[in-house]
């Protein structure tokens, strides 16, 4: 047996106890979460099926009682995707496991002083292409996107400080330049 989840999630308890900021936890997560998506042992074809209202499926792996730490593994089609650019409200580290994602990097046009608290105009400006290996991590406020260039559906393995959905995440609409609280359901798309 290679490198489990289990052994995983106990790295991350023990990265957790030395208390680290947002961006040495990230930096300390990545070549763990590399190591886990290489290894693949713990993959599960199931992994691979897709919500086909989203054409995205979530296999949750891994949360704490109190929602910290939370490892998912998630499956793009290439049909029927629409993610609109979001953040997740906590630090995430994303692993490519099978087939080609392209993460679309996003920012703030504006400067948050609209007379409209939800007003935020936001911009694409970089992109990232992960497959098997590759690893990219983002800050809370960090915004993505998520395309698969590959062929067939591709899978990344998602690792957060936080259930994102226990956060002030948001997601952002480009056409009205509004931000509106996004939460998804991790247990209905298993």
């Amino acid at each position: 047996m290679g490198y489990t989840v289990s052994e995983y999630v106990d790295d991350l308890h023990s990265l957790r106890d030395q208390q680290l900021d947002d961006a040495a936890m990230m930096a300390a997560v990545k070549p763990l979460a590399k190591k886990l998506a290489e290894d693949g042992s713990w993959f599960d074809e199931k992994m691979m099926a897709i919500n086909t209202d989203m054409g995205v499926g979530i296999s949750l792996l891994h949360e704490e009682d109190d929602h910290s730490l939370t490892v998912i593994s998630v499956a793009w089609s290439k049909d029927n995707l629409d993610v609109p650019p979001h953040d997740h409200g906590t630090w995430a580290v994303v692993a490519g496991v099978k087939g080609l994602e392209r993460n679309i990097l996003w920012q703030r046009q504006d400067d948050g002083s609209h007379e409209a608290p939800d007003y935020a105009e936001v911009a694409p400006v970089s992109h990232a292409d992960i497959t098997l290996g590759d690893v990219i991590a983002m800050s809370p406020t960090d915004i993505h996107t998520v395309e698969n260039v590959g062929e067939g559906v591709s899978l990344s393995l998602h690792t957060y400080g936080k259930n994102p959905n226990t956060t002030d995440r948001f997601q952002y609409d480009t056409k009205t330049n509004r931000a509106k609280a996004l939460k998804v359901d991790f247990k209905s798309m298993d």
